[in-house]
This record gives structure tokens, sequence and C-alpha cells, in this order.
């Protein structure tokens, strides 16, 4: 009688070997439980990747750097408004003529700055001096072409005169153009349309004994 195959030790060499096979097989192309998964790259992927790659040196120096464009623009500025008179008055900024006249003597909150006792009087116009007044009654009256000579070292040097009228009993107007100081009050000419820029008068304010006080402002209403 012949020997059954399952009794045969070669059979079961061949069943162990299938088997293995098998399992291998089963281990290579089943499911991956502990692998990662793969990331798709969407925007949201890219973003938080980006967010992730800024350290905090990257940031400090986009800070710093930010700082520096800015101080560049506030110098550049600066480099912008020159002193266009010869003493500091019409047109220059707060800073110099403060350089030239000291602090000033009034209150922050005043609307108007004081130096030289109360005997020069500023207005200004995003820090430039848009309208002065020069007081002489401390001093003494002057002469029309004394005061005219006072008011060239507060207002602008390259003032071109353009016209002299009467206001009235008490006021002599002269009225000048500078393009200098159309420069530095750009914004205050751009809002009034109907002005020529660099318009401004010198307004001599006098009596019987001569002129008390001028007024050198920016426009052309006296």
């Amino acid at each position: 009688m012949k020997k059954q195959l399952y009794k045969k030790w070669w059979f079961w060499l061949i069943v162990l070997f299938i088997i293995g096979t098998f399992i291998n097989v089963t281990k290579r192309d089943g499911p991956k439980e502990h692998d990662e998964p793969l990331k798709v790259a969407t925007v949201e992927n890219v973003k938080e990747d980006a967010n992730q790659e800024v350290t905090p040196k990257q940031t400090t120096e986009t800070q710093q750097q930010t700082v520096i464009e800015k101080q560049q623009q506030n110098n550049q500025i600066e480099n912008d408004l020159i002193q266009v008179t010869k003493s500091g008055g019409l047109g220059d900024t707060k800073s110099l003529i403060e350089k030239s006249y000291g602090n000033d003597e009034n209150e922050p909150d005043s609307g108007m700055s004081s130096y030289r006792n109360n005997s020069l009087l500023v207005i200004y116009y995003n820090d430039i001096a848009f309208n002065v007044t020069l007081s002489f009654e401390g001093s003494g009256n002057k002469k029309f072409a004394e005061a005219l000579g006072e008011a060239k070292t507060i207002m602008p040097t390259d003032a071109v005169k353009v016209k002299e009228y009467k206001a009235d009993e008490n006021r002599d107007v002269v009225q000048y153009e500078s393009k200098a100081l159309a420069k530095q009050l750009n914004s205050f000419y751009n809002n009034n349309e109907d002005l020529k820029p660099g318009t401004f008068i010198v307004i001599l304010k006098h009596d019987n004994k001569g002129v008390y006080a001028m007024i050198i402002a920016s426009g052309d209403n006296p």
C-alpha cells in the first residue's frame, strides 16, 4: 500500500514554503498602520510650513529693518524742509525757530507760540511757521523802511514782491511770492486751491508814530 502524501516529509516542506510566501506578500501589500500619512500640498500646509520656518531671529531682523526704513523716511522729510529765512521765520520748522529764539514761552495747547518776551508770535501749520507776528512796542515804533528791513530777516529769502496796497487807514500790505515757501507749506497751499502756491503778505500796522507791529502770513487775505 502506498504511503499517503501528507505523511511524506517533503510534502510539509512545500506547505510551509507556500504559507511563508503568502505571509510575506500580505505584510508587504497590506495597510501600514504605523506609517505617517502623506502630507497633501495644500495652501494651508504651505502657509503652515512658512510660519514654522520663521525664526525669532528673522522676526527681529524684520522689525529692525522696518524701524530703519521709517527713520530713513523721517530723515528724508527733514532734509526736504530747509531753512528758508535768514533768522528763522515764515516757512521754517518749529525746531529751527526754537533753535534761533529759544523755547516756546506759551503753554503747549495755547494755539500760538511766543518767543523773545512775547515780541515774536508764531502760528504753526504741521510744525511749519505759516503766520508770524513781530511787535515793536517794546523797542519803539519803526519807520516803514526799517520795519520792512526787519521783515526781510524773517520771511523767505527768495521772496519776490507782487504788489503793495493800503488795507485801511492803519494797515499797509505788501504781497510776495516764494517758491521755497510753496515747497515748505505744500499741504497748506494744496488745501487752498484758489491760492497761488508760495503767496504771502506782510501787513504793517501803524499809527501816527510809525509801525508798531507787522504780520507776515501765508495767503493773500489781510
